[in-house]
């Protein structure tokens, strides 16, 4: 199982007990929905909202190498 980083919140829903129901567009590029913990979901100072931790993805995608500034591999 490979465990992806979060390219956006797709839909967010607050829930009664403190967490929220959000839908995940992985970096794969696979949908999930999952219920986080409020505090597992920040807000940077732009407004952007980012859920921390990386998910499973739901087909067993491998994890994409990301570029850096200029170019670089990470």
């Amino acid at each position: 199982m490979s465990f992806q980083a979060v390219r956006r919140i797709v839909l967010e829903r607050p829930l009664a007990d403190g967490r929220a129901e959000v839908a995940l567009e992985l970096a794969c590029g696979c949908a999930l929905v999952r219920r986080l913990d409020e505090r597992r979901l920040v807000t940077t100072v732009e407004g952007a909202r980012l859920a921390v931790g990386k998910y499973p993805c739901p087909v067993g995608h491998p994890v994409a190498r990301r570029e850096g500034p200029a170019g670089v591999t990470r």
